[in-house]
């Protein structure tokens, strides 16, 4: 058995691992564009609300008829900004980690003086 004879099986081998792993990549970006569809869903419900709210507070005439919206509007802005930071801080902290695990010299040219970005 020479080489020649095994080169359409060989070739065939790689195929099928090469389609293989194109669908495990497929198949994890069609769940995390699943998290994203779920996610842009809540965020459009939640900005739906608060729409809301505020015509409600448009339609009162005083304060004491606002107050309940505004307040019901105050404590779902905190919820969606506590949201929006935490998920910000766990995109951030595996970089932020890795950084500064692995920290690169502070003096690049080695003369013990910082240089700044306009060379002062």
């Amino acid at each position: 058995m020479n080489l020649s004879s095994l080169w359409p099986f060989v070739l065939r081998s790689n195929y099928d691992r090469d389609l293989a792993e194109k669908e495990e990549v497929i198949s994890r970006m069609a769940a995390t564009s699943n998290d994203f569809d779920i996610q842009i869903s809540r965020m459009a419900d939640t900005i739906r609300a608060m729409d809301q709210l505020i015509f409600q507070m448009g339609q009162c005439i005083s304060w004491d008829q606002m107050r309940p919206h505004f307040q019901c509007l105050q404590v779902m802005t905190e919820a969606r900004m506590r949201s929006e930071s935490d998920r910000i801080r766990n995109l951030m902290l595996p970089e932020l980690k890795k950084t500064y695990t692995n920290p690169t010299p502070m003096d690049p040219l080695g003369k013990g003086t910082y240089i700044g970005p306009d060379g002062a």
